[in-house]
């Protein structure tokens, strides 16, 4: 049994309330979190894109996003709806119990990427859930005697009935996100040839659907045009080939601009530098502002942080067949103007497909700029650091810094990706 269940049961759980002055929700281009997630939406209305798909929310809803997911919010400012949140650590959630505990993931890791993600509760179900995390949201913002163990039965009292509202629910009721399926479609589209011709004319033929409706339906459900989305996807793209050392010339072309200088205007527009400045300053260690419409964009230096990049991905076997054990290791290089701080673990999460099963978490020896180690798988679910490799294409990734242990001067350039090829069958003798 594992000691750190009883040191301290509800690590890796926290309770967030959306909505009151000083929490405020994450609002960002797509992204993943290293931690499961249940909201219940207590008023007001958002919309979440998970994957290709959009979900319309409500007073009474309940969403589910695993780790593996994909998501990002889009709602009204000025009427900024009110959630609860409760996110907790998948990984310590699986070492510490047993597999009957386990099962009550399974609305989490039991379905497809990006579906049934929403249940719209009755008024019943809703006041149960809505009462067990506002236990959990008191008993986490107060110190008495007893509070650990009201978060921890709470919380699984929570995971049981969601499991079960979950298993008898019918999804195919909600037409709610049947009508935005071809608008996820239309989305999937232009995320996958960004960098090829998306005129309105192209989607128009394409997606037998009029400019005007086209427009009018994308500007209702993700707050922006067509055409700005383009563009903001485009711009995200180049900058992330200038960071990769692109020559500007080709990350014109490679992004879908191909007319240089309007890509140069465009550029300047959006990130307040040129290209030519912005690679020089990527290369520098210099942080560049996230993009978006409705903020004024700006150039700042980052503060002597470290900065982790993962620069090799191996795995023993080298050629795993089916059934075998297959142990991951990472090189990762402090690329920053700063060490990692003494005693500070730097965590190196594994995925398999999406999904972290294996990670390092034992080296917390300061690593100096420009100085390299190479971390070794020695975690896992059930106890497990090595993968059972199972047949078919898998891509691999290593996410060093992955639950954001150590502050660094960039987010976006810790993962390193790999394919790999895993012959024969898993039934072979």
């Amino acid at each position: 049994m594992n000691d750190n269940f009883y040191t301290d049961i509800t690590a890796g759980i926290e309770i967030s309330h959306h909505g009151k002055p000083d929490v405020y929700w994450e609002l960002e281009e797509f992204h993943l979190d290293s931690s499961y997630k249940i909201f219940l939406i207590i008023s007001g209305n958002a919309e979440c894109h998970v994957e290709e798909n959009i979900y319309s929310l409500k007073s009474g809803d309940l969403l589910i996003l695993a780790n593996y997911e994909k998501h990002k919010f889009i709602f009204d400012y000025g009427k900024i709806p009110e959630a609860v949140e409760i996110s907790f650590d998948p990984r310590h959630f699986l070492i510490n119990c047993s597999d009957h505990l386990q099962s009550m993931l399974a609305c989490f890791t039991n379905r497809q990427k990006g579906c049934r993600n929403k249940i719209s509760l009755k008024k019943h179900q809703f006041k149960k859930i809505r009462d067990l995390v506002l236990k959990m949201e008191y008993a986490s913002g107060n110190s008495f005697y007893g509070d650990s163990i009201l978060i921890i039965c709470a919380f699984f009292e929570a995971l049981v009935y969601i499991n079960s509202m979950y298993i008898n629910y019918s999804f195919n009721s909600d037409k709610t996100e049947d009508k935005n399926n071809k608008l996820a479609g239309i989305i999937k589209y232009i995320d996958e040839n960004i960098g090829n011709e998306l005129s309105l004319q192209l989607l128009e033929k394409r997606f037998y659907i009029s400019k005007h409706h086209l427009c009018r339906s994308f500007k209702k459900a993700t707050g922006t045009t067509p055409h700005s989305y383009i563009i903001e996807k485009r711009i995200m793209l180049a900058k992330k080939l200038l960071c990769n050392g692109y020559e500007v010339n080709e990350v014109c072309v490679r992004s879908g601009f191909n007319d240089y200088s309007h890509f140069q205007k465009v550029f300047k527009k959006y990130t307040k530098t040129t290209p030519y400045k912005y690679s020089r300053s990527t290369h520098k260690g210099n942080v560049i502002d996230g993009i978006s419409e409705n903020q004024n964009l700006s150039i700042s230096v980052a503060d002597d942080l470290p900065d982790l990049i993962v620069t090799g991905l191996s795995w023993f076997p080298e050629n795993p067949e089916a059934g075998e054990r297959v142990m991951f290791s990472a090189t990762v290089e402090n690329i920053g103007s700063a060490p990692t701080p003494a005693g500070t673990i730097i965590g190196m999460g594994f995925m398999i497909d999406g999904l972290c099963l294996v990670w390092s978490d034992s080296h917390s020896t300061s690593l100096l700029p420009g100085k390299s180690v190479v971390l070794t798988a020695n975690e896992g679910f059930y106890g497990e650091k090595q993968w059972i490799a199972t047949p078919g294409i898998h891509t691999i990734t290593a996410f060093v810094n992955d639950v954001c242990r150590i502050k660094e001067s960039r987010r976006d350039n810790n993962k390193l990706n790999r394919e790999m090829q895993v012959c024969g069958s898993s039934d072979s003798p």
